[in-house]
């Protein structure tokens, strides 16, 4: 799949997420389940073609140009330097989602919260209205008497330790 491919994926109804971590089996099976669903239209980032579920492998993505220009843009990196940071999974997806290739973005099963955040706010960036950038996971877990029926939300408390109320 080539980024004008993405961006026309069938049934334009449903949101594009991308996951950079494609080629986790977690991902894969909850790709699976979104498309299965009609949730959205997962689009993996993988080094391999996952039957089923859409994949693209950014180094064989022969558009990279304008992804490439605009982490030139944004960093100020050389072409040589842009060229190979933009085949990184998660540079490839926070791209993608800035140029409106996709509608969300989603990650942190392999890379980390602060990993996330970092391109994240260095790429897309945050809203004028927001100073301090937060982070949650959902768990569901079977058979726990806790939460809303085993399902419980965690607030990442190592990206903002000590929030004041405002940030809350």
């Amino acid at each position: 799949m080539n980024l004008a491919e993405l961006k026309k994926l069938k049934n334009n109804i449903l949101p594009k997420i991308i996951f950079p971590e494609g080629d986790d089996e977690r991902i894969i099976a909850a790709a699976k389940i979104i498309q299965g669903k009609k949730i959205a239209q997962p689009v993996l980032v993988s080094g391999k073609d996952i039957p089923g579920v859409n994949t693209i492998n950014p180094s064989t993505v022969a558009d990279l140009d304008t992804l490439t220009q605009e982490l030139i843009q944004i960093t100020g990196f050389s072409p040589e330097v842009s060229q190979k940071i933009v085949l990184h999974p998660l540079y490839f997806s926070a791209l993608a989602l800035k140029l409106g290739y996709v509608d969300s973005l989603i990650a942190g099963c392999v890379f980390t919260s602060g990993e996330v955040i970092a391109i994240a706010k260095q790429i897309i960036g945050l809203k004028k209205e927001i100073s301090v950038p937060s982070s949650f996971f959902l768990m569901d877990i079977p058979n726990y008497q806790g939460g809303e029926q085993g399902k419980l939300i965690f607030a990442d408390a190592s990206v903002n330790i000590d929030p004041t109320p405002e940030e809350l």
